[in-house]
């Protein structure tokens, strides 16, 4: 046989095993398409070295009551750095009360992710067996990189004290944790978060701001409200002067010069007359109340 032709016939082989390998993952990826547990597992026999397969088929047999630690364990070794399937293989082992196995492989989902799920995960995980000292540390983590609506961490956290010792750092957090401290009426926790928030706030902000010092008035909180009150206006996020009332300045907008707040900060509209029920009519502007 001539070099010509056995590297024509080397390359229709190299050829032929190609199409044919394309054509064995294009089955499975059609099979697992199809989303059958029969399906599933049969595209994760055709293509084993796929992660996805086997994870996916993991899902399938939980779903149906079998146990996926197997499929769940292939997965994790063929993807060593997906965290979600370390997470789910943390959760199975929990669910079994093999609570080291658990804590092993949550552990090392939080290792290789240093992202928000396998915080959040651990938190959960700490709280369901009762070991609030590991809780906060996770949860703290949590908050330092959360996401999205975070209002199921923040009631995971009262859950365990009723006067969580959070403050978080990030703009984004800081607003929803003060939305929801006064939401839940947790008003003794929320100045500090109001503090550091209102340090990072615009003009956009506002609003929950005001809603804070309006709930200081009502419960005749007056001097942290001036406080607020006062940055606000310094930080030109309403569009009032700075009050003083130890030198007679308690008039805000006397003058009428600006439209008044439709809602928020009662400062402005408090007459003085310590009825409240006068503050919330008057929605011009006047002087303050009594300083407490």
């Amino acid at each position: 046989m001539s070099a010509t032709l056995f590297y024509k016939s080397l390359t229709i082989l190299t050829l032929a095993l190609a199409s044919y390998s394309t054509c064995r993952l294009a089955l499975a990826d059609w099979l697992f398409r199809a989303n059958t547990r029969a399906s599933v597992a049969r595209a994760a026999a055709i293509d084993p070295g796929n992660a996805g397969y086997h994870a996916w088929l993991a899902e399938i047999q939980e779903h149906d009551g079998g146990d996926p630690t197997a499929e769940l364990e292939t997965a994790a070794k063929l993807n060593p750095s997906d965290s979600a399937i370390l997470i789910r293989l943390g959760l199975r082992a929990e669910s079994q009360g093999d609570l080291a196995r658990a804590e092993k492989h949550l552990f090392e989902a939080a290792r290789i992710d240093k992202l928000f799920a396998p915080r959040w995960t651990l938190a959960n995980y700490y709280l369901r067996v009762g070991d609030t000292g590991k809780f906060w540390p996770w949860a703290r983590q949590a908050l330092e990189m959360g996401y999205g609506d975070l209002s199921p961490l923040f009631h995971l956290c009262w859950r365990v004290s009723q006067n969580p010792d959070i403050l978080p750092r990030q703009y984004y957090v800081l607003g929803q944790y003060l939305t929801f401290l006064l939401a839940h009426d947790h008003l003794e926790a929320a100045g500090p978060v109001a503090e550091r928030f209102l340090d990072q706030a615009n003009t956009a902000d506002s609003g929950v701001l005001l809603n804070y010092c309006d709930r200081l008035i009502e419960r005749r909180s007056t001097n942290p409200a001036v406080v607020i009150w006062n940055k606000l206006c310094v930080r030109k996020l309403v569009p009032f002067a700075p009050l003083d009332p130890d030198r007679g300045l308690a008039l805000t907008n006397g003058d009428f010069q600006f439209r008044p707040l439709a809602a928020g900060i009662r400062l402005a509209n408090f007459a003085g007359s310590g009825n409240l029920g006068d503050a919330r009519a008057n929605s011009a502007g006047a002087s303050l109340p009594p300083v407490r």
